[in-house]
């Protein structure tokens, strides 16, 4: 499968060879430490003599509903000219490393500081800047080389700023890799951190000097400006594919990313394919922002399928009308590969997430020789930047077992935490309709990366699994990464790092307890010590009885295809099956985030004590005594799944050496539900209210970013914080579109069809002041954000009223019992800008339900932080678990 065609560039691309002359100002070179005066950053200049034909097209129909859209700009759309030719930025002004980029909620950077307070002032060459250790760095001239690129040892992690200069607004796309951002004029767009070229991002140049800051994140850091070719058009590169399986006809998906290179929005539009065999499918785009891209899902109809390597069209047009036919407006093709049915292949399925297209690799087994029929399955997790279909060669078909590579959304992603576990649980389930494995004969492995993956899915949700097998895994990043625990942190300190506990897999490590364990590390291995699974080995060794331990000697990170399919851990995953559903007399579970871990057996934790601290629960079930008893930790209310019980009688449960609760039989429904009350005793109760948190809505911002979330940004409030929110919801969407694969849908508030679902979550940017959703969606009575002031609760009321405040939130969603509503913003434009870089979609970076910082954090870092933590079990501010800078507020 290692033969995977990349898919061919659209075959509309239009030619750029515009012969004007291209004039590249640069300043003259420094002498000595003393630079030239003025001396600002390097200067592309384009000539003005554009061509009248080559103005842009009309800009994709707008529906009628389109005439209330808000405007963010008072100018009028810039034309789609194109430059003349490729404009390579060859010379730029470097500023090393300034910044703290730890994982975590809040970073510092001043030059990212210097932006959102409005500071920012253009450089030139020999300027200084205090990085947030108190070093001085100096901004200084370089030239990019054709060749390499830019490979300075100062640049990863530091500033490299071009000025691009351009006699007239036009529109360009920016074609730039290595770096982590860039922010053009201003705005801030994605980067392409992991150099994976395929990254093209619609741009608006203004008139006169432009300035493009970008965030160098690896060596070979290059960028060039190149001519639209067209008002909308296609990146096949990036399409998300699935293999032709032989003998099999269902329709199959797809998803292919679309670009709106007007500032218009682009509506009324839809993605068709056309196949060989005469198959067509149409699928409507959602409104696609301007300037922005959207991958775009879509079916592959297969009638009929010639089972070889198939070249499919992709085109975007616009819908018919009685009055107007369509209109085409993008084109291109894809390669889809054939598959046998009995042989690897890559499948691809809808994520509940965000509604996007994600794949997975398989190889089924040969044959199922276990009593039930079924054979079981291996799940096996990708390292860092390989794609499951080039790991899953690592493995042989196998008679007794189907192997599973899933995506960590990317072949980078989320380090199999977050979005990416999610994504190995998705791609199982897929599987499993597909194959029908045996659910108790199910296996987790991985190798690097996925070997963390492996260590820390295990952990969590350890009833899905019968054995692990970590080859070459690192525990967690407090212990591969340097985020260590601080030794007296304050309120705020610890509050933050209570966010971020659901990463330390270490604090699970109990949860194998049920699991068989085989730990395979190359002793020499360099990029993951050995002492990572050294020490699980020990750890394993205080309580475990079913493990087993493989040092490979003089092996290092890699010794071959045998360092993931090992003979060994073979063997031990064949002879091992899971207990059956309900059947264990003991169950000794830990979790830290019900909302992503709730269930083991035959018991639920549906409410902590103390949010994202380990809540755990060690219970007996005495089947001749109908009693259940044992003791838990921070655990505020819990389920019991009775079943494993004869019907009829009722039972009792002594929890916590307190008085026995005898619960009546429940009829149909076994489960039953018990709530710690304030003096520690145990009641018998109703099923957890859906306003109350539960698993299902629990909370932590990161949380949002589920159940196919539509951003909505704000238009009521001035121009600027109406460009800041439309900006920033455009980013996030990029963003995740890039990191995690993602299909995110934006909407300004005017644009509301897509609440129609109550049971979508929403993410609003801006206040309630500026986003008009807002009242709309957020109950009022527990938290407001508005312009001059944040406010918790109302008796009693908490008020911080800051200039420059910036805020994230979370609370259930008005009129839904499921979804919730994540607000980004600030009590002014400058506390909006704060929050444009935060990093909620990086793994170990762990969020609350409400964090509220002033304008010196990017400078220095939690000290300016003025309110974090976790509403209450009703979503309430009081009681909470709420911290605040000042106490007297």
């Amino acid at each position: 499968m290692g033969r995977r065609m990349q898919a061919n560039r659209s075959m509309t691309q239009t030619a750029l060879g515009i012969a004007l002359a291209v004039a590249v100002a640069i300043a003259g070179p420094a002498r000595g430490d003393d630079p030239p005066p003025e001396a600002g950053p390097p200067k592309v200049a384009m000539s003005d003599a554009i061509p009248a034909e080559n103005a842009a097209s009309d800009p994709p129909h707008a529906d009628a509903s389109e005439a209330d859209a808000p405007k963010t700009a008072v100018d009028p759309p810039a034309a789609a000219v194109p430059p003349p030719g490729p404009v390579v930025i060859e010379d730029v002004l470097l500023l090393p490393k300034v910044g703290d980029y730890a994982r975590a909620a809040l970073h510092r950077d001043p030059v990212e500081a210097a932006i959102a307070t409005g500071a920012w002032q253009t450089p030139k060459a020999g300027d200084k800047v205090t990085d947030t250790f108190g070093a001085e760095r100096q901004w200084r001239p370089v030239r990019i080389s054709g060749k390499t690129g830019l490979v300075d040892p100062a640049a990863p992690g530091g500033y490299a700023l071009a000025s691009v200069e351009s006699p007239q607004r036009r529109l360009v796309i920016l074609e730039a890799t290595g770096h982590a951002a860039v922010c053009v004029n201003g705005e801030w767009r994605t980067g392409d951190p992991y150099a994976l070229g395929w990254l093209r991002l619609p741009i608006e140049l203004e008139q006169g000097q432009n300035e493009l800051l970008f965030h160098v994140a690896a060596p070979g850091f290059r960028a060039k400006l190149v001519a639209p070719p067209s008002d909308c058009f296609l990146i096949p590169e990036d399409a998300t594919l699935p293999d032709l399986v032989e003998g099999e006809a269902q329709p199959l998906l797809a998803a292919v990313p679309v670009v709106n290179a007007t500032t218009a929005p682009l509506v009324g539009a839809e993605i068709v394919c056309e196949t060989p065999g005469g198959g067509v499918s149409v699928a409507t785009l959602p409104r696609i922002e301007p300037l922005s891209v959207f991958k775009a899902p879509v079916e592959l109809t297969p009638d009929p399928w010639k089972y070889e390597p198939t070249r499919i069209r992709v085109l975007v047009r616009t819908k018919a009308r009685e009055d107007e036919p369509s209109k085409s407006l993008a084109e291109s093709w894809v390669s889809v590969e054939h598959a046998a049915a009995g042989g690897p292949q890559v499948r691809t399925f809808r994520s509940e997430i965000d509604n996007s297209v994600q794949r997975y690799a398989v190889s089924p087994a040969t044959s199922a020789p276990n009593q039930a029929g079924e054979a079981g399955a291996i799940v096996a997790l990708h390292g860092l930047g390989v794609p499951c279909d080039e790991f899953l060669e690592n493995y042989q078909a196998k008679p007794w077992a189907s192997v599973v590579c899933p995506e960590n959304r990317r072949p980078y992603g989320f380090d199999w935490e977050d979005w990416g576990a999610r994504s190995a649980v998705e791609a199982l389930a897929d599987a499993q309709q597909r194959f029908e494995f045996d659910p108790r004969r199910v296996y987790l492995t991985g190798h690097g990366v996925g070997g963390h993956g492996a260590w820390h899915l295990a952990a969590s949700q350890p009833g899905r699994f019968a054995a692990v097998g970590p080859s070459g895994g690192w525990i967690s990043f407090k212990s591969y990464g340097g985020a260590l625990d601080l030794e007296t942190p304050t309120p705020v300190q610890a509050m933050l790092a209570r966010a971020a506990a659901p990463s330390d897999t270490l604090r699970l490590v109990r949860n194998l307890a049920p699991l068989g364990v085989y730990v395979l590390h190359g002793e020499q291995d360099d990029r993951t010590p050995v002492a990572q699974s050294r020490y699980m080995r020990g750890r394993l060794g205080e309580f475990h009885t079913d493990f087993a331990y493989r040092e490979q000697a003089g092996a290092g990170a890699w010794w071959g295809p045998s360092c993931c399919d090992w003979p060994a851990m073979m063997r031990f995953f064949e002879d091992r099956s899971r207990r059956e559903p309900g059947s264990a007399a003991t169950v000794d579970f830990t979790t830290i985030n019900p909302g992503a871990s709730a269930t083991m057996d035959w018991v639920t934790i549906a409410m902590q004590q103390q949010q994202f601290e380990p809540s755990r629960v060690v219970l007996e079930r005495v089947v001749d005594q109908r009693l259940i008893k044992g003791r838990t930790e921070n655990v505020a209310s819990l389920g019991i799944d009775l079943a494993g019980l004869p019907p009829g009688a009722p039972v009792g449960i002594a929890i916590d050496g307190g008085q026995r609760v005898v619960v009546p039989w429940p009829g149909d429904q076994t489960k039953v539900w018990l709530v710690r009350q304030s003096d520690g005793a145990w009641r018998h109760e109703d099923a957890p209210s859906a306003s109350e948190k539960n698993p299902e809505r629990y909370g932590g911002l990161k949380a949002v970013f589920d159940r196919n979330p539509l951003l909505v940004y704000g238009t009521a409030g001035t121009p600027q914080e109406n460009a800041w929110a439309q900006n920033k919801a455009r980013l996030d969407s990029e963003t995740f579109w890039y990191r995690g694969n993602g299909s995110l849908e934006v909407v300004p508030d005017t644009q509301l069809a897509g609440l129609e679902d109550r049971n979508r979550n929403v993410v609003l940017y801006g206040n309630r002041d500026t986003n008009k959703a807002w009242p709309r969606l957020v109950p009022s009575r527990d938290f407001d954000l508005r312009a001059g002031y944040m406010r918790l609760g109302l008796s009693p009321r908490r008020q911080e009223s800051v200039a420059g405040l910036s805020v994230l939130a979370v609370q259930p969603r008005v009129g839904s019992a499921k979804a919730l509503v994540g607000m980004i913003g600030g009590t002014d434009l400058e506390g909006m800008r704060g929050t444009s870089r935060l990093r909620y979609f990086f793994a170990g970076a762990g969020f609350p339900d409400l964090l509220a910082f002033g304008p010196k954090t990017l400078v220095e870092g939690e000290k300016d932080v003025r309110a974090t933590g976790f509403f209450g079990p009703r979503w309430s501010a009081e009681p909470s678990e709420i911290v605040w800078r000042d106490l007297a507020l």
